[in-house]
C-alpha cells in the first residue's frame, strides 16, 4: 500500500513556528464569460525549511446558476520519499 494514500497533510508543519522562505501566487487562467460568470485557475505555493505546500484552485461561477471550487493540495516533507495529495470539490447551485 502507498503510504501517501492514507496520510493527511500535517497542518502543524504549516504554522507560524515554521517560517516561510518563499511563496507565490501564479494565475494560470482567468476569464469573465462575457459578463455571465467568472473562471480562474491559480496555484499558490509556499516553501519552508523542511517542506513545501501547493494549493491548486479552480473557481468557476456561472451567474444565477452555480459556483464550483476544485482544490488540490500537495504537501511534501523533505525527510520523506513521497508526496501527500488532498482533493476537495465544493459546489453550490442557486
Amino acid at each position: 500500500m502507498d503510504p501517501a494514500s492514507t496520510e493527511d497533510i500535517p497542518l502543524e508543519m504549516l504554522g507560524q513556528d515554521n517560517p516561510i522562505q518563499a511563496y507565490g501566487d501564479v494565475t494560470l487562467y482567468e476569464d469573465e464569460f462575457a459578463d455571465r460568470g467568472y473562471s480562474k485557475s491559480n496555484a499558490r505555493y509556499r516553501v519552508m525549511q523542511d517542506c513545501f505546500f501547493v494549493l491548486l484552485r479552480s473557481y468557476v461561477r456561472i451567474d444565477h446558476v452555480s459556483v464550483r471550487i476544485l482544490d488540490t493540495r500537495i504537501f511534501h516533507d523533505f525527510s520523506k520519499d513521497y508526496i501527500v495529495r488532498d482533493f476537495s470539490h465544493l459546489e453550490s447551485t442557486y
